[in-house]
């Protein structure tokens, strides 16, 4: 029996991954990655992954590691606190919810004004690295294919979870 207690950013990375595709749609195992975000022909492909596909990442690539550098305001003992993080993510299951949240992602038509808040660099095993700058208020990726902007609270919520938990946890 598996022993090891699972950590809060695994769960949340789980259920958000479930929110997307459904409880019956994650298959279980290290091909959850690229298993849960290659659409179905029945299924519309979503314009952030057709758009990173033109961009030349590879239907078959699997993320390896993601970097997640950012800036965010979380509230610590009843106060509102600026933290500032560099955390390196290799969870398999965790990479799947990346992905998925980003593939997921909702396409912003008009550009409200907003601050950089960090960026997040997912690294495939095809050699491809895909940028990703965080907005407040948006999420940007720019590739050879041009510049995407989307939005997506699943991914807001697993980059608010890496902020946040406990020093010391590893992801």
């Amino acid at each position: 029996m598996y022993s090891k207690p699972r950590t809060r950013a695994r769960r949340l990375a789980l259920a958000c991954a479930c929110a997307l595709v459904g409880a019956g749609g994650l298959p279980a195992g290290p091909g959850v990655a690229r298993a849960a975000t290659t659409p179905t022909a029945g299924e519309q492909e979503a314009p952030v992954y057709t758009f990173l596909i033109r961009s030349g990442l590879s239907k078959r690539a699997k993320a390896q590691s993601a970097i997640f550098r950012g800036v965010m305001t979380v509230e610590r003992a009843g106060r509102k606190v600026v933290t500032s993080t560099v955390t390196a993510v290799h969870k398999p299951e965790i990479l799947a919810a990346l992905q998925l949240a980003i593939f997921g992602g909702t396409v912003v038509q008009e550009v409200p004004e907003s601050t950089k808040a960090g960026t997040l660099e997912i690294t495939y095993d095809d050699g491809t690295t895909i940028p990703v700058v965080i907005y407040q208020a948006y999420y940007e990726i720019t590739a050879s294919s041009g510049t995407i902007r989307f939005t997506s609270v699943p991914l807001t919520q697993i980059l608010h979870d890496l902020v946040t938990q406990p020093r010391g946890t590893t992801t």
